[in-house]
């Protein structure tokens, strides 16, 4: 089983502090577990990461 299947959305430019951009991605993953008398309880996590980089470096975000 894969415990690291990964997503990556389309990439987008915040300008502004608190600004909101609309994705629209959808993915579908699959867990299975074990049939076990106390499946019920059992832990499941779901990690979200959001990656940011200084658009400076590459020229600035009036390049972008």
């Amino acid at each position: 089983m894969d415990e690291n299947s990964s997503f990556l959305s389309k990439a987008f430019l915040i300008r502004y502090c608190e600004e909101e951009v609309e994705v629209n991605d959808i993915v579908q993953f699959r867990a299975e577990l074990e049939v076990e008398p106390d499946y019920l309880n059992t832990e499941f996590f779901l990690e979200i990461d959001l990656f940011f980089s200084d658009l400076a470096s590459l020229g600035g975000p009036e390049k972008w």
